[in-house]
């Protein structure tokens, strides 16, 4: 095994590594038993013991600990030789004296062990040793309590292989390292030695989203926070940056003691390079670790995102102790899921010349500065600088033309030729450097525009390598850093012809060539060759023309070159969208994605702001509510305090939501949406990119101090006052919304200003929500308020509580649920329960009711406003208005009136339906004939069925139902109103059939009747009642009818029905009916497993040998239906066939034993896992059907195609991997004939899984090392 030593080869290493070893390997124990591995010191550590001993490890005494470690003060004497009696009595006891650390470890009852590499000991020869070891302690008192050992190599290899992290170091102290794996040493090839100490750098140097403090931080803060994900298992980390600001050696930090606390331990690491070439590829390598179990932190440097993906995807999807950080260079608007991405910024100018002064001590201040200067926080562009000047020549007086050709020529000849290749070169991105000939050669077309021959050209490239100028990935190359590329780039433009370059590359044959193009473009904004050439792509006719119908190379140009010339994009998607507007805000336009990504990115000057978001309001303008992926989302993130990314003002990001507020009612949707996200105080987090091709950019707007902070919420709040005293329903839900953040604006220190916002909103009807605003910061924030401005806030609750009955009704009827228990607290001092808080200020709202019914004047004020209201709570006061009015009639006619004044979809029933609730408590002869007024009016009819709920189903409700049923206008989706509840309960069996039969025959009635029916039938079998034979022939009538829907989510009803309605053998017939039209829609993929699991399962339940004949044995044996339909719903719930007991299928499969017991092999689960996740064992369907099948061949070559899943993701290697135990399993089993076909298909299964790793291992080793 690539993961594991053997003891012959722990016999080559020296005295040295093997203590090493044993120290790690202690280190490790104490960590798996929840101990720190500080209690563990060994020889060359400062705190070591010496005395015989070489490994001590010292717990508190009786701490747990076992295994290896099997005390908690155990000492180990290491030996790189063997170890005979004789040397173990001289080592333990020289001159016949026990050695005083042996004795101090007897009077703790430790453990003393001798390790020996050479040792490979017998039974006997063991014995022989402990007895040696026993002997040398003849005569000491406390002998007996030391527990002696001995480990010869053979147990030392047991140990290291259960600690997978450790075979790599062992493998290098070998000289046998695994190809490309590294344990930890110095990754990034700094001149300086691994133990040289990391500096730190007091600029802010990690950043990312993962990250709650806006501002960043620390090299010293992100170590810990690092370390902190990656110590727990299955942690996993991305972490990006420009090449050469030290992300490897960042890496190497986090194991690196010295440097704050909680360093990750060194045994742990794991590293590969990608540009390495490892074997195995990362993802296999992960699989091992996963399957041995053992704690690995896995590093994989120069990883692109799918690779991350992948292993992210691997680790989150397994039970494992590993965590995971990939690095890569490349920054990408993505944050894949399951991970913490974080992005490392260049390092200060002063830590890059404190790491000169380290390195480089001969060159001088001026000459540290000006190499600080040029390289922009770039460690390998500063180092490779410095060599160029170790001769002690200043380079204080060169400009930045002279630093570059110094950093190109490096101390070596100048090379025009060199020069030409590299320009070239860095046109692309990243290119192929080993296909010499042929189309795909992408060194011909580079050749060409260097003047060269592919040869010179390679050899060129070759040498830019040795001067590590182009870093290497299999087959392709780059130019690195960026910087230099770029630069080179600009160089090629000035030097070639445009014509040229676009005949090589833009009109050439190879897409990749002119993807790579386009992204070393989108870098150079500041080059007037390369933002003329972009737009001359954008103009109509150019590469890029018809914006929005791009396909995938054209769109990944678009947001490759959209940095050169910010304002031109722009213009640019202005144009398009005005030349299709009829689509280019719907989802019709297929590039919208990346349009939404690159007009986030525009809106970062403040003087493209307007335009970029007048795009993106079009774009939610344009979609349905609701929407996933909403064009919603990057524009609210353009109003946030921070990580905005703009630069925007707080006075343009109000003017543009005042402009959307003035506007139609969807635009004031969105203003009203924006609003609140200016009005966020805290949790700021951002999943966006802030990358913009090589601009210089932040996370925008960042306030310096409160003053600027007070400045942008005065702004919010300016605005707020002028909507909220306009009058309206706009204004309306402004006030509210200020309500809702009164406790966050005060936290912001916004006394004053809420102060004068709530006397703005008071005027004649108050600001009832601002009451319970105030009143809810008030208790959030009491004790944290100064005393002045606490009692300021307590005269505003006075000025703003309700004095009146408006004020009251207001308050406590037309607010929002939410503030019950607020409330109530407020008007009695106790502490309740929530439930009781709401019951009691229900009965404050029927009460209020009535007082207001009783005042003419004030009911007539208030009617248009209390019918409008969109609360719950307007159903009580509509039950107080019916208690407490004059006439049931006369009010209803009042209510009714001003309700249909109000637009359809602004209608709220709810206090209608409150006070038809009270009038048939009060007069039910009355409400009676109110309820058939609404019967024939066909305005109304929407709400029929929910207001004759809500009075109940007694009387006259079940004529009235039957009448709607035959109205058109009534809509059928109304009565699903019978199914919430216990509605339906007022209705007897037979009233429901009669109705139910009159509801499915309505378009639309399948999935209303399934759940009015389901219902009932879940009602009375949770509450144990008898159900009467009635309601199941009911049952039997509407299965006769139902059709099946895909998605209408009806199959949990329809299997309650069931499983009532055909409960007895009579029944067989219908239910073989039933199957046989349900098998039609399934057939056809009308509907899909998701819509029949439960059904299914209910049939199997009732009559198991209905679906064996019909869904099996027909199904499977005609078109293999069957067999898909019971693997779909194993995809995501429990399989049907898993209940049908074993003697039924067993005697099914009887009767037909020449087929049948092979068309169970097809659709039972063969594992006790699901069949497309990991085999766990034979299921005991399968172990049985293969025990009795009469030719278990044909079941068991069954079972053998299925092994191979429909779908999988990641490896499918793996995935075959966990059934070929199953075979393995048969190779003992009782038959002849079994162990027969496992012996002979166990090797070629392992060949097809062999094959297919080393399918998978090319395909991801091609994607892997790829730079783009």
């Amino acid at each position: 095994m690539i993961l594991e030593v053997t003891g012959e080869q722990l016999a080559q290493l020296n005295d040295t590594d093997l203590r090493t070893l044993v120290g790690y390997l202690c280190e490790r124990e104490m960590r798996s038993h929840g101990h720190a591995a500080s209690a563990v010191t060994w020889g060359g550590h400062q705190n070591a013991a010496d005395g015989g001993i070489d490994v001590r490890v010292a717990l508190l005494a009786g701490a747990a600990i076992a295994g290896y470690v099997p005390k908690a003060a155990t000492g180990f004497q290491v030996k790189a030789q063997d170890m005979p009696r004789g040397a173990i009595l001289q080592e333990m006891a020289p001159g016949g004296a026990v050695l005083p650390r042996i004795i101090e470890l007897a009077a703790n009852g430790g453990a003393y062990i001798i390790v020996s590499s050479q040792g490979s000991l017998s039974d006997t020869s063991l014995r022989s040793r402990k007895a040696a070891m026993a002997e040398a302690l003849r005569g000491l008192p406390s002998a007996s309590s030391l527990t002696l050992d001995f480990y010869d190599r053979r147990r030392i290899a047991s140990w290291v292989n259960q600690h997978a992290g450790l075979v790599p170091w062992v493998r290098e102290k070998l000289g046998l390292p695994l190809s490309g794996w590294r344990p930890f040493e110095d990754w990034s090839s700094s001149p300086a030695p691994v133990d040289t100490s990391y500096l730190l750098d007091a600029k802010i140097r990690l950043v990312g989203p993962s990250i709650k403090d806006v501002d960043g931080l620390t090299a010293e803060q992100a170590l810990a926070m690092l370390r902190g994900i990656l110590v727990k298992p299955k942690g996993v980390v991305r972490l990006v940056g420009l090449s050469g600001v030290g992300k490897t050696r960042l890496i190497q930090a986090l194991f690196d003691d010295r440097i704050g606390t909680e360093a990750l331990p060194r045994s742990d690491a794991l590293y590969t390079d990608i540009s390495d070439e490892p074997d195995p590829v990362p993802q296999e390598m992960l699989s091992r670790l996963i399957s041995m179990g053992h704690r690995v932190v896995l590093i994989v440097d120069n990883c692109g995102i799918e690779l991350h993906r992948k292993l992210a995807a691997k680790v989150g999807n397994s039970d494992c102790l590993l965590s995971v950080i990939t690095v890569e260079y490349d920054i990408i608007d993505d944050e894949p899921p399951n991970t913490d991405v974080f992005k490392l910024e260049p390092a200060s100018p002063d830590l890059i010349e404190k790491m000169l002064d380290i390195r480089c001590p001969a060159i001088a201040s001026p000459s540290r500065h000006v190499i600080a200067r040029f390289s922009e926080g770039n460690s390998r562009v500063a180092f490779a600088l410095a060599e160029t000047a170790k001769n002690g020549e200043s380079l204080s007086k060169l400009n930045d033309t002279d630093l570059f050709e110094r950093l190109f020529r490096q101390q070596k000849a100048t090379s025009a030729e060199l020069l030409d290749a590299a320009k070239a070169c860095a046109l692309l991105y990243s290119f192929d450097g080993e296909t010499l000939e042929g189309d795909n050669s992408e060194l011909v077309s580079l050749a060409k525009l260097a003047g060269q021959t592919v040869d010179q050209l390679h050899k060129h490239v070759a040498e830019l390598h040795r001067r590590q100028l182009v870093q290497k990935r299999s087959q392709w190359r780059a130019i690195l850093p960026h910087a230099l590329a770029n630069r080179l780039a600009k160089r090629a433009f000035e030097d070639v012809p445009l014509q040229r370059i676009e005949n090589a590359i833009v009109t050439g044959s190879s897409a990749r060539m002119l993807r790579s193009f386009s992204r070393r473009i989108g870098y150079l904004h500041d080059d007037e060759r390369a933002v003329a050439l972009a737009a001359k792509w954008f103009a109509t006719g150019g590469l890029l023309d018809h914006l929005g119908k791009l396909n995938t190379l054209g769109v990944e140009i678009f947001e490759n070159i959209a940095p050169v010339s910010p304002a031109a994009t722009l213009s640019f998607i202005e144009e398009a969208a005005a030349k299709s507007e009829d689509w280019f805000f719907d989802d019709e336009n297929d590039n919208k994605a990346q349009i939404l990504r690159v007009l986030r990115s525009l809106a970062y000057g403040s003087d493209l702001f307007g335009r970029s978001a007048s795009l993106l309001q079009r774009f939610v303008l344009n979609e349905p509510l609701g929407k996933h992926h909403s064009a919603v989302e990057p524009l609210k993130s353009l109003f946030w305090l921070y990580l905005s990314g703009t630069y925007a003002s707080a006075a343009q990001r109000t003017a543009f939501i005042k402009s959307l507020l003035e506007g139609v009612a969807a635009e004031q949707e969105i203003g009203l949406t924006l609003l609140a996200e200016m009005l966020k105080t805290s949790h700021f987090s951002s999943h966006y990119s802030f990358e913009f091709g090589a601009w210089k950019r932040d996370f925008g707007f960042h306030p310096e101090d409160v003053t600027q902070v007070r400045d942008w919420y005065a702004q919010v709040i300016e605005l707020a006052r002028a909507v909220g005293t306009s009058g309206g329903g706009l204004s309306d839900r402004v006030r509210r919304m200020m309500a809702n953040h009164v406790a966050d604006l005060l936290r912001a220190g916004m006394l004053n200003e809420v102060i004068a916002l709530a006397t703005a909103f008071t005027g004649d009807s108050g600001w009832p929500e601002g009451w319970i605003g105030v009143r809810n910061a008030m208790r959030r924030g009491k004790g944290k308020f100064a005393e002045a401005a606490f009692k300021e806030l307590e005269e505003l609750e006075q000025r703003l509580r309700p004095g009146n009955l408006a004020g009251m009704i207001r308050s406590h009827a037309l607010t929002p649920e939410w503030s019950a228990l607020e409330i109530a607290d407020l008007i009695e001092e106790t502490a309740l329960k929530p439930l009781e808080a709401r019951q009691k200020i229900h009965d404050l709202c029927a009460e209020l009711g009535q007082q207001l019914v009783g005042n003419d004047q004030q009911f007539a004020a208030l009617l248009p406003e209390i019918v409008a209201a969109d609360s719950p709570k307007t159903f009580e006061l509509g039950r107080g208005l019916a208690t407490g009015c004059l006439s049931l009639a006369e009010c209803w006619s009042r209510l009714r009136d001003e309700f249909l004044r109000l637009p359809e979809g602004n209608r709220k029933a709810q206090l209608l339906a409150g006070f038809l609730t009270s009038a048939m408590v009060r007069s039910s002869g009355e409400t009676e004939s109110l309820l058939d007024e609404v019967l024939f009016d066909s305005r109304l009819h929407s709400y029929l069925l929910n207001w004759q709920a809500c009075a109940g189903l007694n009387g006259k409700a079940f004529e009235r139902m039957m009448r709607a049923l035959a109205i058109d206008t009534v809509p059928i989706f109304s009565f699903h109103l019978l199914a919430n509840g216990r509605a339906h309960e007022g209705l007897d069996d037979e009233q429901l059939r009669l109705l139910l039969q009159g509801i499915i025959r309505r378009d639309g009635g399948n999935r209303v009747a399934a759940e009015i029916l389901g219902m009932r039938v879940f009602g009375r079998r949770s509450d144990k009642l008898p159900i009467s034979e009635s309601l199941k022939a009911t049952g039997r009538e509407f299965l006769a009818r139902v059709e099946l829907e895909e998605g209408a989510h009806l199959d949990h009803m329809i299997g309650e029905v069931i499983e009532v309605a055909f409960d007895k053998p009579e029944y067989e017939d219908q239910a073989r009916a039933f199957c046989a039209r349900i098998s039609e829609p399934i057939g056809s993929r009308r509907v899909y497993a998701w819509d029949v699991a439960e059904i299914i399962a209910a049939l199997t339940k009732t009559f198991p040998h209905i679906v064996l004949d019909m869904l099996v044995e027909q199904a499977v044996g005609e078109d293999g239906l069957g067999r898909t339909l019971f693997q779909d719903i194993r995809g995501y719930r429990a399989c049907p066939l898993d209940a049908v007991q074993e003697d039924v299928w067993m005697a099914w499969a009887a009767q037909k034993p020449e087929t049948r017991y092979e068309l169970l092999a097809r659709v039972l689960r063969f594992s006790n896992a699901g069949d497309e996740d990991h085999a766990k064992g034979w299921s005991p369907a399968a172990a049985r059907l293969i025990d009795v099948a009469p030719e278990p061949a044909k079941v068991l070559d069954a079972f053998l195609l299925r092994f191979r899943p429909s779908g999988w993701s990641g490896s499918l290697a793996d995935t075959l991997a966990t059934r070929a135990p199953l075979i393995e399993v048969l190779k003992l089993h009782s038959k002849a004939e079994i162990a027969g076909w496992a012996t002979n298909i166990a090797p070629q299964f392992a060949a097809c899984i062999d094959r297919e790793r080393a399918r998978e291992a090319v395909e991801d080793r091609a994607r892997d090392q790829s730079f783009e």
